[in-house]
């Protein structure tokens, strides 16, 4: 039975989408191939030479389709010829395209990405999906009868999705969905609890049971790079606190330490500082007087790991709690129920009940050799996990994502350059030459701030840039719910607007900067 999981629209850069799909690690040679004689590699290139000499301007890049297959009988090969002809007759035969076949997973699959322009016409290709998915799945069925092939009985009826099924569709698996799942597709195939708990925390779960298993230090990244713990008001020091730092104690010590500002934040009772911190590196320790370092760059991991001790003593967590990628929270699994079996248990002794039981008395090779492997950076552990959650068929939303949360700085730089241009304007509307040069170390300290606000700020947009390769990925993959829409707010409106924010700050920091220069002539006038 052939199935069409997704079509959707791509935006970027279509040479990294059709790099991706023809990845040796995920398909073989003979299982890629193009319409119109160039090699796989360089189609992304040709295309956009192409679409420099026909004017093409449009946004859309291509458009990406996943035909997956369940039929064991099925071969690779046999699979690009059935999507080879299906993607033909979608396209009435006017477009280029690229197919590569997915075997990499539990269930083989063809990806296939169709420029947009049309070779006849020139014109790009806007699909109405309502009707046009209606006709992709017709010659999707012709094929498969063709070939004896079994076919999805057509819907008894069409209806329309209700306001509350759309935006839980558009949600995604919630974080103890995620949990569950990834939980039921590991527990069958391993050995013993220890290989459930390192795979786990190889792919980017945190778990947290009370006891300890070593992590490698790429793990150990991960889990400080962005430690979140809160600061009760009473360890902080306000006096010895400025505009930039606070002065915070170490818990159960006399030592303190700076942390930034910039990324702290103040609870709704405002009893504790909700901080975000980057332990990986090393901190200054100080005395409670603040005016004597007792140690110098001291390990931030091992700072952490004493408001981690608190944070456990004062809240007495026990028992199994998991934390999924790019998750805030820790949850605890033995409230987990599975709306197909509730007699499941999903505590730390029923897991381990569970792996007992399983049968199994060897681990699966591939989470055997994701265990092993010390050499797994970011990239490859995010790959990994793609390929861990399309067969857990765990479903995450562009909500959920760390870019959506990113996002929402772009309010922050909006009214970051607001305030500045109003204190530009003010010293803007200061007439006499001494008035400017009274307020020289003012205008000095203004610049350093839209300094620090510009590379914050030229930062973000990198970040975003880079993170929007991964939803692509992810969403080819069909592991991320994210409408065309939300992809065309993200590139249209949020990444648009920051790096106007971007260019107003670089307008504000000239503009100071000739401020600047100007009253330091004056200033020698008036000596």
């Amino acid at each position: 039975m052939s199935v069409i999981t997704k079509v959707h629209s791509l935006r970027g850069d279509v040479s990294k989408a059709i790099d991706y799909i023809i990845n040796d690690e995920k398909t073989e040679p003979w299982l890629i191939g193009t319409n119109y004689g160039v090699v796989p590699e360089y189609v992304g290139m040709y295309w956009k030479n192409k679409w420099k000499e026909e004017g093409y301007r449009g946004d859309t890049v291509g458009y990406h389709f996943i035909q997956s297959f369940d039929d064991p009988d099925l071969k690779p090969e046999q699979i690009y010829e059935l999507a080879n002809e299906w993607i033909e007759g979608c396209t009435k035969g006017k477009h280029d395209y690229v197919i590569a076949v997915h075997k990499n997973t539990n269930h083989t699959h063809a990806h296939i990405i169709v420029n947009p322009v049309n070779r006849e016409t020139k014109k790009g290709w806007s699909i109405y999906y309502k009707k046009e998915l209606k006709e992709f799945r017709k010659i999707n069925d012709q094929i498969c009868e063709k070939y004896g092939l079994e076919i999805l009985p057509p819907s008894e009826k069409v209806q329309s999705n209700s306001w509350w099924k759309f935006q839980n569709r558009s949600k995604g698996d919630t974080d103890m969905e995620v949990i569950r799942k990834a939980i039921d597709y590991v527990v069958p195939r391993v050995k013993d609890y220890d290989d459930f708990k390192l795979y786990l925390n190889k792919i980017g779960f945190e778990v947290e049971d009370g006891s300890t298993v070593e992590r490698d230090s790429n793990d150990l990244i991960d889990r400080y790079k962005n430690y979140r713990f809160n600061v009760n008001v009473k360890m902080i020091n306000t006096e010895l606190s400025n505009g930039e730092y606070y002065f915070v104690r170490i818990p159960y010590s006399k030592e303190w330490m700076l942390i930034d500002r910039e990324n702290t934040k103040w609870n709704d009772r405002g009893d504790a500082l909700e901080c975000q911190i980057d332990f990986t590196k090393t901190y200054n320790i100080y005395n409670s007087n603040g005016d004597k370092v007792v140690e110098y760059d001291r390990d931030g991991i091992n700072i952490a790991s004493v408001w981690e001790n608190m944070d456990k003593e004062s809240k007495g967590r026990q028992g199994l709690r998991i934390k999924p990628p790019y998750r805030s929270r820790f949850r605890r699994c033995k409230k987990i129920i599975n709306p197909e079996n509730e007699s499941l248990d999903y505590s730390l002794e029923g897991i381990l009940s569970r792996i007992k039981n399983n049968g199994c008395y060897v681990t699966d090779l591939e989470i055997e050799d994701v265990i092993k492997n010390d050499k797994l950076d970011s990239n490859k552990q995010k790959d990994i996990r793609n390929t861990f959650y399309d067969n857990a068929e765990i479903k995450t939303a562009f909500n959920q994502s760390p870019l959506y949360r990113m996002n929402k700085k772009e309010k922050y730089y909006f009214y970051k350059t607001k305030d500045i241009q109003e204190k530009l304007d003010m010293i803007a509307k200061r007439k006499e030459s001494f008035e400017n040069v009274g307020s020289l170390d003012e205008m000095k300290k203004l610049k350093r701030d839209i300094h620090r606000e510009l590379v914050k700020c030229n930062s973000r947009i990198r970040e975003i840039e880079l993170s929007f390769e991964e939803i692509q990925i992810q969403r080819m993959e069909g592991i991320l719910e994210m409408t065309d829409a939300e992809v065309s707010n993200l590139i249209d409106d949020d990444l648009s607007h920051l790096k106007k924010e971007a260019f107003k700050l670089k307008h504000q920091y000239s503009d100071i900067t000739n401020k600047i220069k100007n009253a330091e002539k004056d200033k020698d006038k008036f000596r």
